[in-house]
């Protein structure tokens, strides 16, 4: 991995408004830096008296980083709480699962299928995507919808079979 590869990464996952702010702080902290040597002598006499206004955005730029760094991370943890909650509700609804339920859940496994059309009035189905574990999604007909399978309920049916019996 090159460092134009990593730097992609970074500012993909970021965003391009850190990226800038990170650009600032990164030249303020390169003049601060490089007034220190007397290579620079020149340079001392022309940032002198910019040196406060310069540590200011050097100070203000690395605070903003640092939020979007919390925000970035708080959002991802947000997302992995949400999903660990979603989860422990469905797997619950599955195992409180009535007959004529499961008897929709077996035609799905035996099917081989996520996807089947059921008729828009079937109570059944349509308590089993009030619940989540169906969702309806695509285009049927004016009696009839395509009603698939959630994601994890789809993964949980097919290591635990006996859910269904």
């Amino acid at each position: 991995m090159n460092l134009w590869t990593i730097l992609a990464g970074v500012v993909k996952w970021l965003g391009k408004p850190a990226l800038g702010v990170g650009a600032i702080a990164a030249s303020c902290a390169l003049v601060l830096w490089a007034t220190q040597y007397p290579e620079f002598a020149a340079a001392k006499a022309v940032v002198a008296p910019y040196r406060g206004w310069i540590e200011v955005g050097l100070i203000s730029s690395i605070a903003t980083l640092v939020a979007f760094l919390i925000a970035k991370l708080g959002a991802i943890t947000g997302h992995v709480l949400t999903n660990r909650r979603t989860k422990a509700t469905l797997k619950r609804e599955l195992e409180s699962l009535s007959q004529p339920e499961k008897e929709i859940l077996r035609l799905y496994l035996s099917n081989g299928s996520r996807s089947l059309v059921f008729p828009i009035q079937e109570s059944t189905v349509n308590g089993l995507v009030s619940r989540g574990i169906l969702y309806q999604h695509g285009i049927g007909s004016i009696h009839s919808a395509p009603t698939h399978v959630n994601e994890y309920v789809w993964s949980e049916i097919i290591k635990h079979p006996n859910l269904l019996a």
